[in-house]
C-alpha cells in the first residue's frame, strides 16, 4: 500500500489582503422566506442524519459501506483533502482513480484499481453542483458489489436524468453550510434501507448502527441562535465601493509572489478532527436548513453563475470548466480554468477577490489533478452576491489577464 503524500501549498494567506467579499453566504444576509414558492430538488431536506461537517458524515457512509482495515476505497484523484482524511480515519487503503478534464471518473483507471476485489466503496463527487457520471458509476459498482457513495458536498440541490442527486448511490453526503448561512451542518443518507427498516446493506450484512452523536453544547446553540436573529434584523449592506485597480501593478505583484521560494515549514491543512466524528450538528443549523428560502437560493445561484459565464466568455486565458448550466443544476461555485502557473490566482487574491483552490491534493499520477491544483479556481456565485459585486470580479479578471498572459509568453 502506497503512503498518501499531500502536495504542498503554493499560496499563503499572509501574502494577500483580506477578501472584500465572502466566499460563502454571509450570516448577516440570511433572508426570510417569501411565501410559498417552488422548492428546488434536494434529497437532504427531511429525514437525513445531521452531522457537523461533511467529512464526518463521510465517515458514517464509509462505515456503512464496510470500509475499514483490510479493504480499499476508490476516491477521485482531484479532491478536497478532508475526503482522503476521512478514509484514512477508517483505516482503509486509499486508491485514487484518475479523472478526465471534465472531472468525470476515468473508468479504465477505476477498473484497474478495483480488479483485485478489495474495494468496498467508490466515492463519486458531483463537483461544483454538476451531476457526474451517475449511470455509469452506478452500473460499475452494482456489477462488482461495490457500494457507491455520492459526494454531494457541492450539490445540496440538483437533478440529473430525472433523478435527484443523492438518491442514486447506496449512500450520500451533503454540506448545507456551503449553501446556506449556517455555522455548521452536513447530511447523511442511507439509501439501502427504509428509515425504520433493517434490510441488509449492499454486502448482505446488517449495516452498523449510527453512532450515537453528542449534541452540541447549549452555549454554542445560543450563540448560533443569537447570530441568526441578528442576521434577520440586519439590513442588507449598501452598494459596495471598490477602488480602481492598477492592473499592471497587480500582475507584477502576482509574479513576485509566484517567484518567492516556498517557506521551509509548510502549512498543515489537516481538516479532520477525530473528536467531531460522533458530534451532532447544531439544532439551530438544522432548523434554519429546514426553513431557509431554498427557491431564492437556487434562483440567485443560477443567475449569478450565468452572469459569470457571460462575463468570462471573451477573456483570454480564462475558461469556464462547465460552460453551460443545465436545468436542475444549482451551482456551489464558479469553477474557472486559468494559467497553468497560477498567476491569476495570486492576482485576484491580491485584488481582494475570495478564491479557493485545492492545492494540497494527494500526490498521484493523474495529469488532470496535478494541473488543476493550481489553475482551477473556485469563485463565489452564492445568493448574497449582488450584480455589482460579480461585475467587479469579472472586470478585475478582464483587466489583469492580458498582463499575466504577456508575462507567461515572455
Amino acid at each position: 500500500m502506497n503512503p498518501i503524500v499531500f502536495l504542498p501549498f503554493a499560496g499563503y494567506p499572509a501574502n494577500y489582503p483580506r477578501p472584500r467579499l465572502s466566499m460563502l453566504p454571509s450570516r448577516s444576509r440570511f433572508t426570510r422566506p417569501r411565501g410559498a414558492a417552488f422548492q428546488p430538488s434536494s434529497a437532504f431536506l427531511g429525514q437525513a442524519d445531521f452531522f457537523v461537517y461533511g467529512r464526518y458524515a463521510l465517515v458514517e457512509a464509509l462505515a456503512r459501506a464496510g470500509v475499514g482495515p483490510g479493504t480499499a476505497v476508490l476516491l477521485p484523484a482531484y479532491h478536497c483533502r478532508s475526503v482522503v482524511e476521512s478514509a484514512l480515519y477508517r483505516g482503509a487503503e486509499v486508491r485514487l482513480y484518475d479523472v478526465t478534464a471534465k472531472l468525470q471518473p476515468d473508468f479504465d483507471s477505476v477498473r484497474a484499481l478495483a480488479a483485485d476485489g478489495k474495494a468496498s466503496a467508490m466515492l463519486l463527487t458531483h463537483y461544483f453542483g454538476f451531476p457526474n457520471a451517475l449511470a455509469e458509476s452506478r452500473r460499475f459498482c452494482t456489477e462488482r458489489g461495490i457500494a457507491l457513495i455520492e459526494d454531494c458536498a457541492h450539490a445540496f440541490y440538483g437533478r440529473a436524468d430525472g433523478q435527484t442527486l443523492g438518491t442514486v448511490g447506496d449512500f450520500a453526503i451533503s454540506s448545507a453550510w456551503k449553501f446556506l448561512p449556517l455555522r455548521d451542518g452536513a447530511m447523511f443518507l442511507d439509501n439501502t434501507q427504509p428509515r425504520a427498516g433493517s434490510r441488509p446493506n449492499v454486502h448482505g450484512e446488517s449495516p452498523p448502527r449510527i453512532m450515537k452523536r453528542r449534541p452540541a453544547e447549549w452555549r454554542r446553540e445560543i450563540r448560533a441562535m443569537a447570530g441568526a436573529v441578528k442576521a434577520w434584523l440586519t439590513r442588507s449592506p449598501g452598494k459596495p465601493a471598490f477602488p480602481a485597480m492598477d492592473f499592471v501593478d497587480l500582475a507584477a505583484r502576482a509574479r513576485d509572489i509566484a517567484g518567492r521560494p516556498l517557506p521551509e515549514k509548510q502549512l498543515d491543512d489537516a481538516q479532520f478532527d477525530s473528536r467531531q466524528v460522533d458530534a451532532a450538528g447544531l439544532r439551530v443549523s438544522r432548523w434554519l436548513t429546514a426553513h431557509a428560502p431554498h427557491h431564492r437560493v437556487a434562483e440567485r445561484r443560477r443567475a449569478n453563475y450565468g452572469r459569470w459565464l457571460s462575463g468570462v466568455a471573451r477573456i483570454p486565458g480564462a475558461e469556464a470548466l462547465f460552460p453551460a448550466l443545465p436545468e436542475g443544476v444549482v451551482p456551489y461555485a464558479f469553477p474557472l480554468l486559468t494559467d497553468a502557473g497560477g498567476l491569476a490566482f495570486h492576482a485576484l487574491k491580491l485584488a481582494g477577490i475570495p478564491i479557493w483552490r485545492w492545492e494540497d491534493v494527494a500526490m498521484t499520477t493523474c495529469a488532470v489533478s496535478r494541473g488543476y491544483r493550481l489553475r482551477l479556481l473556485q469563485l463565489p456565485c452564492h445568493q448574497d452576491l449582488t450584480d455589482e459585486e460579480i461585475d467587479w470580479m469579472i472586470d478585475t479578471l478582464r483587466g489583469v489577464m492580458p498582463h499575466l498572459l504577456g508575462s507567461e509568453r515572455a
